[in-house]
């Protein structure tokens, strides 16, 4: 069961997705989370809720901003333009602020992010 809502979710990052949809991925977080509860401090319910918001930030940012999905690398204000990035893959959980943050308060629990299949319903999981 997820921790967060997709209205807390949506005050800290902006997007036009509808709550349906933020919440598909909440819950996708959520089951990350609960994998690497272990190593993140799995008597921290706090944490844990921390953790499980900013990185569904982190999803949903990425899915949010560009054609198809990016990260804001530059904004100009007199053009009114906007440069985008994609995911580096290599380097997922960094690609945005609030994977950044995610990360860091996990104490690094999700750098390996990318290396690992996440299961959906399996239990335990290594950090």
């Amino acid at each position: 069961m997820s921790r967060v809502t997709p209205t807390e979710v949506k005050e800290i990052v902006s997007t036009t997705l509808s709550d349906p949809i933020v919440q598909i991925w909440i819950d996708a977080t959520s089951e990350i989370v609960d994998q690497k509860a272990d190593c993140i401090g799995a008597d921290d319910t706090a944490l844990l809720t921390q953790v499980e918001l900013y990185l569904s930030a982190h999803l949903v940012a990425m899915l949010s901003t560009g054609d198809g999905g990016g990260v804001i690398r530059r904004e100009k204000f007199e053009s009114m333009e906007t440069d985008y990035v994609t995911a580096n893959i290599d380097k997922l959980i960094d690609s945005t602020v609030y994977g950044q943050t995610a990360n860091m308060l996990s104490g690094g629990c999700l750098s390996d992010i990318n290396d690992q299949k996440i299961g959906f319903g399996s239990v335990g999981g290594d950090c």
